[in-house]
């Protein structure tokens, strides 16, 4: 007489416990805001973030362009990472903006996802959305900008 013997595996999965975020780096982007920027929880309420590396993005001048057209957004802070003569011309022309300055390039010790500019939306503490700013969607980001709904 053969037995067989049979062993079943019960995988129970907890969704609440094990929500995915819509942007992987997150977490590492909010460490960076925290402890380079003094950024607290209540600064994720409802804020528009644009990281903008203007020393090393030949896009630079083209996006702060773009953001220099837009003439209100009062939850937009702008993060630009690095030196650059581009960023000294357009300055003045952002200050309506809240601008956080990353002058020494300390984002690229997180784990941030930033090689194009980056577009991150917080709604209550969570990311509604994002977006990684490719040259062809700058017009994209700054309607999104305007219009977040």
């Amino acid at each position: 007489m053969k037995k067989i013997i049979l062993f079943f595996s019960l995988t129970v999965v907890c969704f609440a416990c094990s929500k995915e975020k819509l942007y992987r780096y997150q977490d590492d982007f909010e460490l960076y805001l925290k402890e380079v920027h003094q950024l607290k929880e209540s600064d994720f309420e409802e804020s528009i973030f644009y990281v903008l590396d203007i020393e090393s993005c030949s896009c630079s001048e083209l996006n702060l362009k773009s953001l220099s057209m837009l003439l209100t957004s009062n939850n937009l802070v702008l993060i630009t990472v690095g030196k650059s003569k581009i960023w000294e011309n357009y300055k003045s022309k952002l200050n309506h903006f809240t601008i956080l300055e990353d002058s020494t390039g300390k984002v690229h010790r997180y784990e941030t996802g930033l090689g194009k500019p980056l577009l991150l939306h917080y709604r209550n503490q969570e990311i509604i959305y994002y977006q990684n700013v490719i040259d062809p969607e700058v017009a994209k980001a700054s309607a999104y900008i305007l219009n977040p709904n």
